[in-house]
């Protein structure tokens, strides 16, 4: 399991010429630290004899903390007479790693610690997410309770699978190592999707009524499915080329509008076009979104039924061909899910889905476009599409659903 993992302390170590305090007084020749050379590039630190004497206590102490005092403080033992002899040998045992300079004067510690704590920057997310598939061999990493760790390696998992499956609609459509591209997504955007939907947690509270289909309770283990990645990965590919299929095939208002303005005539613009919502942050959650939650609530209220679906891996074959398979045997077995999924993105499909830029400001529909944009937008697309679905589908079990998700999650009283 993944602890606290301490960065380093950063030390200088008095020279025997270095003077410190209002005296500028040096360290005395038995109380210093001294660094001998080693073979090569190591180096032997050597330690004063009289520090192992309780009564030392020197005048100009021979090591300076230039970063991470409070961790050693956190070391200290305390000094309360009666305390667990167990925990005292735990600091005893417990080891930091420290970066050890020797000689260093005033202005060099203060850059130091200037450079440490000040100048530091995060790098793209994207980049990160890429680091976990590195530690895929640990078992822990297949759970979801717990660290954000868990669900980003599988959220990693399946943006990966999104990006280079063959049959996914998003393959080659998903910027892995960030950047900015009209008609493609970060790879940051899309794990954050999957985690704010499918691999979401719950506990079942008012706040948190609605699980993800690929998480887990928070003190549970157990996912809701449990399904293997390539399974999960079948389930999302065949969601969104649903969705594909009803934008392609939809004569809504707002698609004849849009290929009128688009140098190309291509319908797949409505989807992936620069000028297109659907492949925006926003456009991905909401649509992860109000699926999960849908699905979800179906499957609990026994009108859907994924845990019956038995896709037998082949562990011989490439990960891609069991994604192939187990999405193959999804169509074939789950077909009740198919033209439940099917329903839901023919009613959205006539949402309008273009981008306030390419509205005129004079067309009220420009502002209620523009209000997507931002924070804000991701809650009121979703709560949108949720109402859309209630108001215009002629399932009657699908408005049913549609109604209670947005009950609980308190969208039926937002102002649009």
């Amino acid at each position: 399991m993944p602890g606290w993992i301490p960065t380093a302390v950063i030390a200088n170590i008095l020279g025997p010429e270095d003077q410190r305090g209002p005296n500028n007084r040096k360290v005395t020749a038995d109380e210093l630290v001294k660094v001998k050379d080693g073979d090569g590039a190591t180096a032997e630190i050597i330690l004063p004899s009289s520090l192992k004497e309780e009564s030392w206590k020197p005048k100009i102490f021979p090591i300076e903390i230039i970063d991470g005092q409070h961790r050693l403080w956190a070391l200290e033992e305390p000094k309360e007479k009666k305390w667990d002899p167990n925990f005292k040998k735990k600091i005893e045992e417990f080891q930091i790693p420290v970066v050890a300079f020797y000689g260093l004067d005033r202005t060099w510690q203060a850059y130091l610690f200037y450079t440490i704590n000040q100048l530091p920057t995060k790098i793209d997310k994207s980049l990160v997410f890429d680091l976990y598939p590195l530690l895929r061999t640990q078992g822990w990493l297949t759970k979801f309770a717990g660290p954000n760790i868990y669900r980003e390696n599988r959220a990693q998992d399946l943006t990966i699978l999104m990006w280079s499956q063959k049959e996914s609609p998003w393959k080659d459509r998903i910027l892995r190592l960030g950047g900015k591209e009209k008609g493609k997504v970060t790879q940051a955007a899309f794990i954050r999707a999957l985690m704010a939907s499918f691999v979401k947690r719950y506990n079942g509270g008012k706040k948190n009524p609605i699980g993800g289909l690929f998480g887990s309770p928070m003190k549970n283990h157990e996912t809701v499915l449990g399904w293997s990645r390539e399974e999960q990965a079948a389930f999302l590919i065949l969601i969104w080329e649903i969705f594909e299929d009803s934008i392609l095939n939809c004569n809504a208002k707002w698609a004849n509008e849009l290929l009128k303005r688009e140098e190309s005539k291509d319908k797949k613009s409505l989807f992936y076009g620069p000028n297109s919502l659907i492949s925006t942050d926003q456009g991905i959650r909401s649509f992860m979104l109000i699926i999960n939650d849908l699905v979800w609530v179906a499957n609990e209220k026994e009108i859907l039924n994924l845990a019956k679906w038995n896709f037998e891996e082949n562990e011989d074959l490439e990960e891609e061909e069991i994604v192939s398979r187990a999405l193959k045997s999804l169509k074939k077995s789950q077909t009740e899910v198919v033209s439940f999924v099917k329903k839901i993105t023919d009613v959205i499909a006539d949402f309008d889905w273009r981008l306030s830029s390419v509205i005129p400001e004079s067309n009220p529909e420009h502002q209620n476009q523009a209000a997507y944009r931002g924070s804000g937008g991701y809650r009121l697309l979703r709560m949108r599409l949720l109402q859309s679905i209630k108001e215009k589908t002629r399932d009657l079990k699908v408005k049913e659903l549609a109604g209670e998700v947005l009950s609980n999650l308190d969208y039926e009283d937002d102002e649009a």
